[in-house]
């Protein structure tokens, strides 16, 4: 593997620019007997093919994309294992194909900002299909392909972008939670700040979502936004029934209302948070 770039989750894709090699007996190479399934549009930049003693060695320098179905349902915090499938297109009777493990290997000039390389490795498979492509008089019998899957695992490195993302949430959570410290009856600042609150989480909910890959999946940037949602709305519940015991007389039980729903609140959405992030990194 030479490079990887574009890494575009829109376009359910990636771009790789990687060699190949085999060593068979055949003189005609390889690479007219097998297809990479994945490929979305590939380049050949080069190739050969040549005796070394009883064997022929033919070679491939390929470019292009290959499809990935990004899996964004931890995003920050997401890993990928990118993949370039070869098939053989004659099926196991005729024809068999196996790797050259010790060979696959990532150039040290491979960089991915944002992205650290977990590992990488070759996966052996069979892909089985339920007709024969009109080999009627064959004689084969079998109709399962030899399938190589050259995978690459990246992470993300998540922290900055999650920060980036959820800073402006935090303040608006942090602006509502105020709100337990101005008198019940100061109605405009008290429900004010909620309200401030709710309407600037939403509009961060906004801003993430279109610059975030979309996913229709309910993802960690749904959860972090759903909590934010549901506790500055308790903190709206909770200054509403202490505006009505205030007004009713009961002052001492309106105060007590608000210390110990400032501390369950916010402890509770710090441990929640927390559980969260564990959870998903």
């Amino acid at each position: 593997m030479k490079t990887l770039y574009d890494m575009t989750p829109a376009d359910l894709s990636f771009g790789a620019d990687f060699y190949i090699w085999n060593i068979n007996k055949d003189s005609v190479s390889l690479f007219k007997k097998v297809e990479i399934v994945n490929a979305k549009r590939l380049e050949d930049y080069s190739s050969f093919i040549e005796r070394d003693g009883n064997t022929f060695v033919s070679y491939e320098n390929s470019k292009g994309q290959l499809t990935h179905n990004w899996d964004l349902r931890r995003y920050p915090f997401d890993k990928q294992k990118l993949r370039i499938v070869l098939e053989a297109q004659y099926n196991t009777d005729i024809m068999f194909v196996t790797d050259d493990k010790y060979n696959f290997q990532i150039g040290d000039e491979i960089k991915l900002p944002g992205w650290k390389i977990k590992k990488y490795y070759i996966e052996k498979s069979l892909a089985g299909y339920s007709n024969d492509f009109g080999y009627h008089n064959s004689g084969a019998k079998s109709k399962n392909y030899n399938r190589l899957s050259f995978v690459i695992e990246i992470a993300r490195n998540g922290w900055g972008l999650y920060f980036k993302l959820f800073t402006g949430l935090y303040i608006a959570f942090l602006v509502s939670f105020l709100a337990f410290f101005i008198k019940p009856d100061y109605v405009d600042p008290r429900f004010g700040l909620g309200i401030g609150g709710l309407f600037a989480s939403v509009g961060n909910k906004y801003v993430v979502d279109t610059n975030v890959p979309a996913t229709i999946s309910f993802s960690f940037v749904d959860m972090v936004h759903f909590l934010c949602f549901a506790f500055i709305f308790a903190t709206l519940v909770i200054s509403t029934i202490s505006l009505k015991l205030y007004t009713s007389g009961k002052i001492e039980k309106s105060k007590k209302l608000d210390r110990r729903g400032a501390i369950v609140v916010m402890a509770l959405y710090l441990l929640l948070n927390i559980a969260l992030i564990i959870f998903t990194v």
